[in-house]
Protein backbone atom coordinates (compact mmCIF):
# COMPACT_ATOMS: atom_id res chain seq x y z
CA UNK A 1 0.00 0.00 0.00
CA UNK A 2 1.65 3.37 -0.67
CA UNK A 3 3.01 5.52 1.58
CA UNK A 4 2.09 9.35 2.45
CA UNK A 5 3.74 11.92 4.64
CA UNK A 6 1.37 14.56 5.49
CA UNK A 7 2.79 18.44 6.95
CA UNK A 8 0.34 20.86 8.79
CA UNK A 9 1.86 24.34 9.60
CA UNK A 10 0.20 26.45 11.92
CA UNK A 11 0.81 29.81 13.39
CA UNK A 12 3.29 29.69 15.75
CA UNK A 13 1.65 31.11 18.96
CA UNK A 14 0.69 28.87 22.06
CA UNK A 15 -3.25 29.10 21.42
CA UNK A 16 -2.86 27.86 17.89
CA UNK A 17 -0.74 24.90 18.88
CA UNK A 18 -3.21 24.08 21.77
CA UNK A 19 -6.36 24.34 19.23
CA UNK A 20 -4.26 21.75 17.20
CA UNK A 21 -3.51 19.63 19.78
CA UNK A 22 -7.08 19.86 20.98
CA UNK A 23 -8.26 19.19 17.64
CA UNK A 24 -6.45 15.64 17.36
CA UNK A 25 -6.51 14.85 20.98
CA UNK A 26 -10.47 15.03 20.25
CA UNK A 27 -10.03 12.83 17.43
CA UNK A 28 -8.62 10.09 19.59
CA UNK A 29 -5.56 8.86 20.71
CA UNK A 30 -4.85 6.97 17.76
CA UNK A 31 -3.69 10.43 15.92
CA UNK A 32 -2.41 12.27 18.31
CA UNK A 33 0.30 8.92 19.09
CA UNK A 34 0.22 9.15 15.27
CA UNK A 35 1.59 12.60 14.75
CA UNK A 36 5.03 14.14 15.46
CA UNK A 37 4.94 18.02 16.43
CA UNK A 38 8.00 20.71 16.02
CA UNK A 39 6.66 22.80 18.29
CA UNK A 40 8.81 22.43 21.10
CA UNK A 41 11.82 23.72 19.18
CA UNK A 42 9.95 26.11 17.53
CA UNK A 43 8.94 24.42 14.32
CA UNK A 44 5.30 24.82 14.12
CA UNK A 45 4.54 22.11 11.94
CA UNK A 46 3.49 18.28 12.50
CA UNK A 47 3.64 15.54 10.41
CA UNK A 48 1.84 12.09 9.77
CA UNK A 49 2.84 9.07 7.94
CA UNK A 50 -0.09 7.10 6.23
CA UNK A 51 -0.75 4.25 4.42
CA UNK A 52 -3.70 4.96 2.27
CA UNK A 53 -4.87 3.87 -1.27
CA UNK A 54 -4.30 7.21 -2.66
CA UNK A 55 -4.60 10.81 -2.87
CA UNK A 56 -8.30 10.80 -1.93
CA UNK A 57 -8.30 8.51 0.94
CA UNK A 58 -5.39 10.73 2.83
CA UNK A 59 -7.53 13.66 2.25
CA UNK A 60 -10.55 11.92 3.47
CA UNK A 61 -8.23 10.71 6.59
CA UNK A 62 -6.81 14.49 7.28
CA UNK A 63 -8.22 16.07 10.27
CA UNK A 64 -10.33 18.96 9.44
CA UNK A 65 -7.98 21.14 11.62
CA UNK A 66 -5.10 20.20 9.53
CA UNK A 67 -6.84 19.99 6.13
CA UNK A 68 -6.78 23.66 5.03
CA UNK A 69 -2.54 23.93 5.26
CA UNK A 70 -2.10 20.36 4.90
CA UNK A 71 0.88 18.85 2.24
CA UNK A 72 0.90 15.60 1.14
CA UNK A 73 3.00 13.81 -0.73
CA UNK A 74 3.29 10.11 -2.05
CA UNK A 75 6.41 8.66 -0.59
CA UNK A 76 8.46 5.56 -2.85
CA UNK A 77 11.56 4.04 -2.52
CA UNK A 78 14.54 3.31 -4.71
CA UNK A 79 16.18 0.09 -5.99
CA UNK A 80 19.99 0.11 -6.33
CA UNK A 81 19.21 -1.34 -10.09
CA UNK A 82 16.23 1.97 -10.10
CA UNK A 83 19.63 4.23 -9.52
CA UNK A 84 21.78 2.61 -12.11
CA UNK A 85 19.13 2.79 -14.86
CA UNK A 86 18.40 6.22 -13.71
CA UNK A 87 21.91 6.92 -14.24
CA UNK A 88 22.00 5.24 -17.60
CA UNK A 89 18.72 7.42 -18.65
CA UNK A 90 20.93 10.72 -17.65
CA UNK A 91 23.32 10.43 -19.96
Amino acid sequence: MPKYLVEAVHEPDPASCLRLLDAVLMQGAHYLTHTDWGCMVGDHRAWMLLDAEDDAAVKHVILPAFRDKARIAKLNTFTPEQIRAMHTQAH
